[in-house]
C-alpha cells in the first residue's frame, strides 16, 4: 500500500507564511503604480472616456478603457487619453505609456 502524504502544521503555517509575504510585495507593487498613475495624472489633462460618434455625427455612447490587467482588481479606472506640452520629453512620453498602456498620449501645439 503506499504511504500517503502527510506534513505537520507547522510546515503548513509556513507555508502560508511565505505565500502572504510573496502576495503582499506583489500587492505593494502594484498599488506603488497606482501611485504614479495617479500622480502623472494630475498633472495633465486627461479623458477617462471618449464618445463613439456615427459617421454622419449621432453619438452612440461611451467606452471607457480598461485599466491594464492586475491594476483593475484594485480598483484603477483605464484612461483614454492624456495630453501633455509640446515640449514634453521623449523620456517622460515614455513613462507615461508604461503607466497608461490603455491610453493614447498626445502632445499639444498651441
Amino acid at each position: 500500500m503506499a504511504k500517503r502524504f502527510q506534513f505537520r502544521l507547522r510546515t503548513l503555517m509556513i507555508a502560508v507564511t511565505l505565500f502572504c509575504v510573496i502576495a503582499g510585495g506583489y500587492v505593494g507593487h502594484q498599488l506603488n503604480i497606482i501611485r504614479q498613475r495617479h500622480q502623472e495624472a494630475a498633472r495633465y489633462k486627461v479623458s477617462a472616456s471618449y464618445i463613439i460618434v456615427t459617421n454622419v455625427g449621432r453619438v452612440v455612447g461611451e467606452h471607457r478603457p480598461d485599466a491594464p490587467w492586475p491594476l483593475g482588481w484594485l480598483g484603477e479606472v483605464g484612461l483614454s487619453g492624456i495630453w501633455v506640452p509640446l515640449a514634453t520629453s521623449d523620456e517622460k512620453i515614455d513613462q507615461l505609456k508604461r503607466l497608461f498602456p490603455e491610453a493614447e498620449i498626445v502632445r499639444l501645439r498651441r
